[in-house]
């Protein structure tokens, strides 16, 4: 390529820059817009087409001008590379692109860009920088609220009638009262959520929602969040460790990416749903599961928009909607997300009104500065934005999940609310998705007469979330791995408690008089139905 060729592109490039400076000047927004220039022509005056695409990255006038800069400098080493043409020129832009967006993590990640920025299958993107922040709050606030009473209006009680018959039968059968413990009240509680006192669970899903956390940023965890993409593409390859426990127990693990901080979502790793008219995901046909490449940094911004949320938590109830039309009976939930355990500390803190280090644990193992910052920033966090209502209602809820939360969280909220809608037991993991549970049992009031809870976890905030959703877990064993491991645990029990309730040995058939229900035993039964 001779030199004269090299002017014209930077001539071209700069004539970019200038318009794109002039727009700044009159405060004229560039978000989601392609801005492209068709300037100079060549010897044949043919026209010569440099496009640059406006992700969502591009703010200040000095970034745009050293983003404009670096691109002159790649596209010419582009085209000398390839003798440009009317086939090429295009691929030879894109490339040149692409490849400052994917190695600059300053642009690709931290500000509101997505590489793949059709996440809709049409063309109305979601982008919320379009209207300042405070008139996004003001617009969604009632808008919201709506949505709230739209899902809690889909949501109806267990079948009592289903209950009762499930609890007789357990108490037909040759053993002592309530002689499984808690495990007769899970099953009790699977009758009621089905419908249907013939128990079956032979269809199981473990749900592993991927997601990363703009708080990593603050220090508060020892690995990267290079770390969620390579767990989340061992789950596609069914090599992690809940990947394992699931093959022993007959359930499969369905990876979904909720926010994954790069440029594309790892091969066998869910990016689709389907959608409907009641989604609360914009459109209708196959919607991404992400809205944005990772949350915000919350010890500076709101880890998420109100819109966000809500697509996170509709993406969650469509899994739900899609596994029970194929047959699925009980669903696990799981997570990876570096940095999740602090952005469920903190949403516990503010939610149960605690101090960040009655709730916070060392997650994947901080030593003791490593807590003590975590709990700090927090802490921090929490005084920043506070909130004078300090309310218990669903709207401080999601204010709460709103600023401190993660799209991992946000969609398992909306698997314990699909759970509800469509009648399908949720298995509760450990605290990340204990967290979940919890917010959603404040956004939809009821939802928890459907969750399973599995084991205690070995968080702190474990034994608060669990006392105030009146679960009690089977498990006791100081589980911290996550990924829905502790979830899947629960499987193999529920089968083996199963294998005796559908085993039908009755009192007759052994020759035994049917044992007498006291009155102690008699409020115990009363208390486990109105859990």
């Amino acid at each position: 390529m001779n030199n004269e060729e090299n002017q014209k592109i930077i001539e071209s490039t700069i004539t970019i820059t200038e318009e794109i400076n002039n727009k700044n000047e009159e405060k004229i927004p560039f978000n989601k817009e392609e801005i492209s220039k068709i300037e100079k022509t060549n010897d044949s005056n043919e026209d010569l087409n440099i496009q640059i695409s406006n992700k969502n990255f591009m703010e200040e006038p000095n970034q745009i001008e050293e983003f404009i800069e670096t691109h002159t400098t790649l596209i010419t080493e582009k085209m000398d590379e390839k003798e440009p043409n009317e086939n090429n020129l295009n691929e030879i832009k894109e490339d040149s692109i692409e490849e400052k967006i994917v190695e600059d993590n300053n642009i690709n990640f931290n500000d509101n860009n997505i590489i793949e920025s059709n996440i809709y299958n049409n063309d109305n993107n979601f982008n919320n920088n379009d209207i300042k922040e405070n008139d996004i709050n003001i617009a969604k606030d009632i808008e919201v609220s709506t949505w709230i009473k739209k899902m809690n209006q889909m949501i109806h009680k267990p079948d009592v009638k289903a209950m009762e018959e499930a609890k007789s039968h357990l108490d037909a059968i040759a053993k002592p009262l309530d002689g499984l413990g808690r495990f007769e009240k899970m099953l009790v509680k699977i009758a009621g959520i089905t419908g249907d006192p013939r128990i079956e669970l032979s269809s199981k899903k473990v749900m592993v929602l991927c997601s990363d956390n703009g708080i990593v940023e603050e220090g508060i965890s020892q690995s990267g969040q290079d770390v969620t993409r390579a767990v989340a593409i061992s789950l596609a390859k069914g090599t992690s460790s809940v990947c394992r426990m699931a093959m022993a127990t007959g359930a499969e693990v369905i990876p979904v990416d909720m926010g994954i901080a790069c440029d594309k979502t790892p091969e066998g790793v869910k990016s689709k749903v389907s959608s409907d008219n009641i989604s609360g995901c914009g459109v209708k046909g196959d919607v991404c599961t992400y809205s944005r490449r990772g949350s915000r940094n919350f010890a500076k911004e709101p880890a998420m928009t109100s819109d966000e949320v809500i697509h996170a938590i509709g993406v969650g109830r469509l899994l739900v909607r899609e596994e029970v039309a194929r047959g699925t009976k009980i669903i696990a939930t799981g997570e990876m997300g570096i940095g999740n355990t602090t952005t469920s500390s903190a949403i516990v803190a503010r939610l149960l009104h605690k101090n960040a280090a009655d709730v916070t644990g060392r997650g994947a193992g901080l030593d003791n500065h490593g807590l003590k910052h975590k709990i700090d920033v927090i802490n921090a966090a929490i005084d920043k934005y506070n909130d004078a209502s300090e309310s218990d209602d669903a709207a401080y809820a999601f204010r709460t999940l709103k600023t401190f939360g993660g799209y991992d969280i946000a969609g398992m909220v909306g698997i314990f609310l699909g759970g509800a809608i469509y009648n399908v037991p949720i298995v509760i993991d450990g605290l990340i998705s204990a967290t979940a549970a919890l917010v959603a049992s404040y956004l939809f009031p009821g939802v928890s007469d459907y969750m399973l809870p599995s084991h205690i976890g070995k968080e702190p905030a474990m034994k608060e979330i669990l006392g105030k959703l009146s679960l009690e877990p089977v498990i006791c064993a100081d589980l911290a791995l996550g990924e829905g491991t502790g979830a899947v645990m629960l499987f193999p029990l529920l089968d083996q408690a199963l294998s005796v309730y559908n085993g039908n040995t009755t009192f007759d058939d052994i020759s035994v008089g049917r044992y007498t229900r006291y009155d102690h035993q008699a409020d115990d039964h009363k208390t486990n139905k109105n859990e």
